[in-house]
């Protein structure tokens, strides 16, 4: 399980926004400029909130390595290998409909490429709360709620 620190910054219905610092995994990541942390020392991610975090606190968030692999395959290789079935089938089927070879390799790739990127992209909408990273802890409460729970102690509620 990949686990990181952040703040939270916003609280959704059962989501929250948390402003992650960028790690030294990202370092060696060849991802990195795609995600937009190369740019920025810190970048904001999208977390499940199971864990009811409010606003300033500081929670640990962790996504399932799994998790993080499926969604690597869906977003980066399938679409290659939509590509080249595509590429492959294209430059066979070209003849039966009276385009050149090249030319039916070419457009049926794109087809097959561009069509997966569509499923990947429905499938980003409807599944993303499998692949998104959850709150697995919160290490530090706003001042606020200290307070708060602080006051519950000492009054013996």
């Amino acid at each position: 399980m990949i686990t990181e620190e952040g703040l939270v910054q916003e609280v959704g219905p059962s989501t929250a926004l948390v402003l992650v610092h960028r790690s030294s995994a990202c370092a060696g990541c060849h991802s990195r400029v795609t995600c937009g942390s190369s740019e920025h020392d810190e970048m904001l991610v999208e977390v499940t909130n199971e864990m009811h975090a409010q606003t300033g606190d500081w929670v640990q968030i962790s996504v399932p390595a799994r998790s993080l692999l499926k969604a690597t395959f869906i977003v980066y290789i399938l679409p290659v290998l939509a590509l080249l079935t595509g590429t492959i089938l294209g430059g066979k089927l070209a003849p039966s409909i009276a385009l050149d070879e090249s030319m039916g390799a070419v457009l049926c790739g794109v087809l097959c490429m561009v069509t997966v990127f569509g499923i990947a992209k429905w499938y980003d909408t409807h599944a993303k709360p499998h692949y998104r990273p959850r709150i697995t802890g919160i290490t530090r409460c706003t001042a606020e709620r200290t307070d708060n729970r602080q006051s519950l102690f000492n009054t013996g509620h």
